[in-house]
């Protein structure tokens, strides 16, 4: 089971990365360039804490030694968006695949942002997803455009967190080090990256 780390305090900085595993292939005769898209793209995050005093440096120190080898939980942090009351959404209906997820439950007129993340749970694993642009729940129901396309395809009525959106994964590195002392001056810093 993952270990959720501390939100308080939240992130300091917060790196995204895509991590692609699609690509271009060239023809070796001169004809164009083709993208060749996998499922599988998913999202890496670096973060640094802000400095820590002592308990809360313990604190983290604790969850993090626990989540390298238990998978960590980490909540995103969305600095200068008001993500606001979304509502309850949820996946509407069974079989969904590709760029779009089409959501409902949202509070009627809700607004998802171009940038904003969300994640899905689905089998029990969350999935984190960037949202591609702009768009505006109508009667609680919106497609919404998403980054990476979707890994797995989730069931009817599976939770979507767009209030406290969620990262699960594996802390990067085959070291474990992190010192009090340290925290409390620099912080914390490390890589999580989404398991599937």
């Amino acid at each position: 089971m993952s270990i959720t780390l501390p939100t308080s305090p939240g992130a300091a900085d917060l790196t995204a990365r895509l991590i692609d595993f699609g690509g271009e292939i060239s023809s070796a005769l001169g004809a164009g360039t083709v993208r060749v898209n996998r499922l599988g793209n998913r999202w890496a995050f670096d973060v640094r804490t802000p400095p820590l005093a002592g308990a809360q440096a313990r604190a983290w120190c604790a969850a993090l030694a626990s989540a390298r080898t238990a998978g960590a939980l980490f909540a995103l942090t969305q600095p200068g968006l008001d993500v606001g009351s979304p509502g309850t959404p949820l996946v509407k209906g069974a079989g969904q695949t590709g760029s779009v997820l089409v959501i409902d439950g949202l509070a009627s007129s809700y607004g998802l942002k171009a940038g904003q993340w969300i994640s899905l749970i689905s089998g029990g694993r969350r999935y984190v997803h960037q949202v591609a642009a702009d768009v505006t729940a109508v009667s609680g129901e919106a497609s919404v455009p998403i980054t990476p396309m979707l890994r797995v395809s989730p069931a009817d009525n599976a939770t979507v967190e767009v209030a406290a959106p969620m990262v699960e994964g594996f802390l990067g590195g085959a070291e474990v080090s992190w010192t009090v002392d340290a925290a409390g001056h620099a912080g914390l810093g490390f890589t999580i990256t989404e398991a599937a």
